[in-house]
């Protein structure tokens, strides 16, 4: 207050200032926690009664981890996460995608483990100059003589996830 009674034009402005710089703080510190928060594996949920069955590569920016659903086709577990990306994405405009689009690949013989289809899910949580995201895949389970290799019977989900490093 002035000594008329009025607001003193330097104090508002001092304190437009101070708002100003704790602003641009709040700003800096949250850009900072965004891009802390993609150094580290993105997970989407996993499939209800999927059983860990290992890891595949792992990397300091990239892994792959194996889980097997027993009695349950791939279709419904494509159907669950492909519910998950709608709700990850906040619309019905990411699919999960089928290969080949329907029926099963020519099969080989000569190929151990072969996969007849399989559904590809990208779960993208990137942000500003970093890279995160998940692809799930998932395809039915097939016979093995090693029996922790064989997965017969069950669907296998597949979560390739990178991250920024």
């Amino acid at each position: 207050m002035t000594k008329s009674g009025g607001i003193s034009i330097v104090r508002l402005g001092l304190l437009a200032g101070l708002i100003g710089v704790l602003l641009v703080g709040a700003g800096i510190a949250a850009f900072y926690a965004d891009q802390s928060s993609r150094r580290v594996p993105f997970e989407p949920p996993l499939y209800p009664g999927a059983e860990p069955w290992g890891t595949g590569t792992v990397q300091s920016n990239m892994r792959e981890l194996f889980y097997r659903v027993p009695d349950v086709p791939a279709e419904e577990v494509a159907q669950f996460y492909q519910q998950k990306m709608v709700e990850h994405y906040g619309n019905n405009q990411e699919h999960c995608v089928r290969m080949p689009p329907a029926g099963e690949a020519p099969t080989s013989p000569n190929v151990p483990n072969f996969i007849p289809f399989q559904y590809t899910c990208v779960f993208d949580n990137s942000g500003f100059n970093t890279s995160q995201y998940t692809r799930v895949l998932i395809y039915p389970g097939s016979y093995h003589e090693d029996p922790f290799m064989n997965s017969q019977g069950q669907t296998v989900i597949l979560y390739e996830q990178h991250w920024q490093p």
